[in-house]
């Protein structure tokens, strides 16, 4: 299943953060019907089938409002011919957004087995939250946006880009906690453009062992090393808050770094300006359990709020 959960970060990243909607084939005979959904009634939500065996995601809905009565109905999308085969065993991804296009989660995951007999598929899931959902996703609880996980997947990090896009000069402020962790584990901030043919990023991480690292490509030019600093300035403790601050000039591109309103860096870089905000966990050295499960909060406060 390690390459489904892989898919399933890779889906959910399509679909919520860039509002682009996934089904651009035909459809096909399959109509999904999700019943008890109370809770989620009149926000919009997305379903698609992964094939077990390769993780491929063979067949989506488009975004489709769920009913005041909790009932999602819509038609799924062939999303490549070559892995659907109509019945079998399948892993069922789905999330709910406030929008439409997506551009919140406000719950995500997959059942990591589902038996496809018939061109109607029927799910009842009034037990949404029992069933575990939201593993290796991030997902909007209140005024935070929580990471969480109960294994490990294959892609090493998880991230999840804000809508907050960044132009002018100010402040990026994003205020993140360990809630469970291993002290290993790097989580921050990731900022600038990620788009095809144009990585130019800049990576804020730290780690609850009190280190940092600030590490960049802009298309031409990269930091020496990914190497980590020790740093006094960080709240090594589990489940307080540390602020990761970004001064910025996307006009002179001249960048500098704070954690907890300690002055860590100063950078100016080549082609890295205007971009996106996105949280950052890696997910490599915890003991990741349903007893020992591993969950990070986040929430930006500057320029803008994030989640509201």
């Amino acid at each position: 299943m390690k390459r489904l959960i892989f898919l399933v970060l890779s889906f959910f990243f399509v679909l919520v953060v860039n509002s682009c909607d996934t089904s651009t084939n035909g459809s096909i005979s399959t109509t999904v019907n999700i019943s008890g959904l109370n809770s989620y009634s009149n926000k919009y939500g997305q379903f698609a089938l992964a094939n077990l065996s390769t993780g491929y995601v063979v067949a989506a809905t488009k975004m489709t409002k769920i009913s005041s009565n909790g009932v999602f109905n819509s038609v799924l999308y062939d999303e490549n011919e070559s892995n659907w085969f109509g019945t079998g065993e399948y892993g069922i991804i789905f999330a709910v957004s406030s929008t439409n296009p997506g551009s919140d989660v406000l719950y995500a995951g997959i059942i990591n087995s589902f038996s496809v007999t018939s061109d109607i598929i029927n799910l009842n899931l009034s037990d949404f939250t029992v069933v575990n959902l939201n593993n290796n996703t991030f997902t909007k609880e209140g005024d935070v946006m929580v990471f969480y996980s109960e294994s490990k997947g294959s892609s090493g990090g998880y991230s999840h880009q804000t809508t907050d896009y960044i132009s002018g000069s100010g402040s990026m402020k994003v205020m993140v906690r360990a809630v469970t962790a291993n002290c290993n584990e790097e989580f921050g901030i990731e900022y600038g453009n990620s788009g095809p043919g144009s990585l130019k990023m800049v990576n804020f991480y730290i780690t609850l062992d009190g280190e940092y690292c600030i590490y960049w490509f802009d298309g031409s030019n990269s930091s020496s090393s990914y190497s980590w600093k020790k740093s006094s300035a960080i709240n090594k403790t589990i489940n307080s808050w540390n602020e990761l601050r970004i001064d910025y000039s996307t006009t002179s591109k001249t960048f500098s770094f704070y954690i907890n309103g300690k002055k860590v860096l100063d950078q100016n870089f080549t082609n890295i300006g205007e971009g996106y905000i996105s949280y950052y966990t890696s997910l490599r050295y915890s003991s990741i359990s349903e007893e020992n499960p591993y969950r990070l909060e986040f929430k930006t406060t500057s320029p803008k709020v994030y989640p509201k």
